[in-house]
């Protein structure tokens, strides 16, 4: 994984489980 790879996994990473909970 490149250094963007993983700085785009945590910004997503965080919305995502937002809108999970969301869902929820």
């Amino acid at each position: 994984m490149t250094v963007r790879n993983i700085v785009y996994f945590f910004w997503f990473d965080q919305p995502g489980r937002l809108v999970c909970q969301a869902l929820r």
